[in-house]
């Protein structure tokens, strides 16, 4: 919206597509960090919250490796006991 706007009032012209999405991933991100900070203070915890955006080089989408659930709470039982 803010491209046609720009365009249309301005007679700016309009980004590439794959700024619009960059910039829109950052923005959600950007939203999702003060959401997480803001509960986190709230109730008293003193962490840190970062957004990362990602680039995909090429053309290729590259497989994420995932973890487990499993492999998930055991490394939380193992920082929480050490």
């Amino acid at each position: 919206m803010r491209n046609d706007a720009g365009e249309q009032i301005y007679n700016i012209a309009q980004m590439p597509v794959d700024i619009c999405v960059a910039d829109s991933q950052g923005g959600i991100g950007y939203m999702i960090e003060r959401i997480f900070r803001n509960v986190l203070n709230k109730h008293g915890i003193g962490k840190n919250v970062v957004c990362i955006v990602t680039v995909v080089l090429g053309g290729h989408q590259r497989r994420c490796i995932r973890r487990s659930a499993e492999e998930d709470r055991q490394d939380i039982f193992k920082e929480g006991s050490g």
